[in-house]
């Protein structure tokens, strides 16, 4: 699920929605704070807070900072852990 997108199934979606979001973003910084992180046999979630900078641009003449809160929800297969859920909105 990514704001402002309708949902989005399967790993080659996700990756050509997520290179439309951002093929002409340049990120300054990228900080995450742990929140929780919970397992409960095969499944984990984990909750953390996320503040982006992006760099000024031709589109968005002024640095762009956000602050988010992004929840994952992992499955362990034979392959090792793998995203089941990925979910992420505006802090507050």
């Amino acid at each position: 699920m990514l704001q402002g997108n309708d949902v989005v199934a399967g790993k080659s979606d996700f990756y050509e929605t997520e290179l439309k979001l951002f093929s002409n973003v340049k990120f300054e910084s990228i900080k995450q704070t742990p929140i929780r992180i919970e397992r409960q046999g095969n499944l984990a979630v984990e909750v953390r807070l996320q503040e982006l900078v992006v760099a000024a641009s031709a589109e968005s003449p002024k640095d762009y900072k956000s602050d988010r809160k992004y929840s994952h929800v992992l499955r362990k297969t034979i392959d090792g852990w793998c995203f089941a859920v990925l979910m992420s909105n505006n802090s507050e």
